[in-house]
């Protein structure tokens, strides 16, 4: 008995070890300016989510269809969340590659913590009524010392620099929701209830 109890024991010790060895960061994108000085959330904010464990490093993305597309005009932006394909991140560098492929997008602001299709859709998601070509970008940045993540994405716009600031997992949720887009507009958003159908 006293050998199955150390045995447990010593189980419990390296699942605890296991589930410490993981770190994660998160960096919040505001797209718009301060009013009254604080950041007012907006649909258009991005979450870059860093999960460091032993065995790699993983990165999911967040955000709008806009850093898929070269330009958007007259609709509204479709939102996703994807896993970085690569992600590298060494001596203050980072270099992400995401790709949509095979991913959908959808209607609102997706709430972190779900990843997939089909978890995105079992939490009532609907799709995004324009759609988007498949499409894979790279994002290239540096951490800084005041704890901001500074990253360009090369592929459509190599010119301009997003500043992300790292917050805390309650800040993330309790900020970035789907309701970042209101009812009426997510309406009209997806293909569902759209006001142009297939």
């Amino acid at each position: 008995m006293k050998y199955l109890f150390n045995i447990l024991l010593l189980c419990l010790c390296i699942n605890a070890k296991a589930q410490t060895s993981n770190k994660t960061e998160y960096y919040y994108f505001h797209n718009t300016q301060k009013v009254n000085g604080k950041n007012i959330p907006d649909m258009e904010d991005e979450i870059i989510m860093i999960v460091y464990s032993q065995n790699a490093t993983k990165c999911y993305f967040y955000g709008t269809s806009d850093e898929f597309d070269e330009a958007r005009e007259g609709y509204l932006p479709g939102f996703i969340t994807l896993e970085a394909t690569n992600a590298v991140v060494k001596d203050g560098n980072i270099s992400l590659r995401f790709n949509s492929t095979d991913h959908n997008f959808y209607s609102q602001p997706i709430e972190p913590f779900l990843h997939t299709d089909q978890e995105i859709k079992s939490a009532g998601y609907r799709l995004w009524l324009q759609g988007l070509s498949d499409s894979q970008i790279v994002m290239e940045g540096r951490f800084n010392s005041d704890s901001t993540l500074s990253l360009r994405n090369i592929t459509f716009y190599p010119n301009d620099t997003k500043v992300f600031r790292k917050v805390t997992k309650a800040f993330v949720t309790s900020t970035y929701k789907r309701s970042l887009i209101t009812p009426d507009l997510e309406r009209t958003n997806n293909k569902d209830t759209g006001w142009f159908q297939d």
